[in-house]
């Protein structure tokens, strides 16, 4: 497991260590159902509807990290008091990295956390996870500092 993240999240990254916080329902729901695959593709388990299945059984996407990406963001602000944003965005990193290492093995993982911090609206937080596959470059964390926003990235080689 590899952890990397801009200057914009480190002190909220070593902030939130010190603190503790708790995973509301909507998200422990989201974690203990944890990952399904199919058609190559590795979703959250909830986000796998009928039309999820249709368009990867039609071979729509030739880029299925890119597919993953999109269709596996969760909104946290969604699903936590706004005062625990952060902190629960990390613990739901932490324990989602716990399902993915126990269910997949030769397959690595990139998690991406990306905050927006004091804006109109709060803090919002967004969290997504794709399969990093030969060709299929989604994120180019390279040079991580060229994004705007906070973002951590958490990669889990299996």
């Amino acid at each position: 497991m590899m952890d990397t993240f801009n200057s914009k999240m480190a002190p909220l990254f070593f902030d939130r260590q010190t603190r503790s916080a708790f995973l509301p329902d909507a998200l422990k729901k989201i974690i203990d159902n944890g990952v399904s695959t199919f058609c190559g593709a590795s979703l959250f388990a909830s986000k796998l509807n009928k039309e999820t299945q249709r368009q990867l059984e039609a071979g729509a996407y030739f880029d299925l990290s890119g597919f993953e990406f999109t269709n596996n963001k969760i909104f946290i602000e969604d699903l936590c008091d706004s005062k625990e944003v952060i902190d629960v965005s990390f613990l739901f990193v932490d324990l989602f990295s716990e399902v993915l290492q126990s269910k997949f093995n030769n397959l690595t993982f990139l998690l991406i956390l990306s905050l927006e911090v004091g804006g109109e609206f709060g803090t919002q937080s967004m969290i997504t996870f794709y399969v990093d596959r030969c060709n299929e470059q989604v994120l180019d964390t390279s040079d991580i500092e060229k994004f705007i926003h906070p973002i951590f990235v958490r990669k889990l080689v299996l």
